[in-house]
């Protein structure tokens, strides 16, 4: 495990020179730190830890360029390589070694061998657009600004490096209006949908807002008839709480 790791850092800090020097300490300690998370968590979420990690602890003088989202990209690309050496193996198989299963299931191999091809050729595709835009950087810096005022996405530059205005983002205003009445909307829907919605809405703001609200039996009976009386406990325990924070000696 060891070994495998050691080689998947030097492969991860070679993807990551164009960001800036990395260290191979620095790129193992990450790619341990996402493999163990992985191996915890859902979703594989340590390749998403993984690059947060390794740009919370990159240099001061790299901290510019050594951003989460670039180190993510290099993610990106490392799942995009592990794909075609996945597909070189299998045309392998299937070419060279795999002759015999024609005779056998020629209708299938026929489709193991359209699949593979079709999967080569959008794989080799991408890696070939990401090589060529390495490649060539200053026209990728030329180009993205003009895809970003055709997308109408607001961004600004400090040191020379882009970055989008999040308040600019087209779209973004209405979910952030709507987002807490969309939200309550369907809690009260779901109070006329299924059995025990009162203990369902009670899980989820207790899941949003960090305060358990007790599902008694009148509010078990009559749900939308106490989400007045539960909503006002809400607020009222939210600023015990802010209260409480202000008034201890640690805060």
């Amino acid at each position: 495990m060891v070994v495998n790791l050691a080689i998947r850092a030097l492969r991860w800090q070679y993807l990551l020179e164009p960001l800036g020097h990395t260290s191979f300490a620095d790129s193992f300690r990450a790619t341990a730190v996402g493999f163990a998370a992985s191996s915890v968590l859902p979703a594989r979420a340590g390749e998403v830890i993984r690059p947060y990690f390794l740009a919370r602890q990159a240099p001061r003088d790299q901290q510019g360029r050594m951003t989460a989202t670039g180190a993510f990209a290099t993610i990106i690309l490392e799942r995009l390589l592990d794909i075609v050496t996945v597909l070189a193996l299998l045309a392998s198989f299937v070419f060279v070694f795999g002759k015999d299963l024609a005779g056998v299931n020629p209708t299938g191999f026929a489709l193991v061998k359209w699949a593979g091809a079709s999967a080569a050729l959008v794989s080799s595709s991408a890696l070939v657009v990401l090589f060529v835009l390495a490649g060539d950087p200053e026209r990728w810096d030329a180009l993205l600004p003009l895809a970003w005022r055709a997308g109408g996405v607001a961004f600004e530059a400090h040191d020379g490096v882009l970055r989008p205005v999040k308040r600019g983002l087209p779209g973004w205003a209405w979910p952030n209006l709507m987002g807490k009445p969309l939200n309550i909307a369907r809690i009260l829907k779901a109070a006329f949908t299924f059995d025990g919605a009162a203990r369902y809405a009670a899980y989820k703001i207790g899941r949003h807002t960090g305060v358990e609200i007790e599902v008694t039996p009148w509010r078990e009976r009559h749900p939308f008839l106490a989400a007045p009386g539960a909503w006002l406990e809400l607020r009222r325990r939210q600023a015990e709480a802010r209260r409480a924070r202000l008034s201890s000696p640690n805060s």
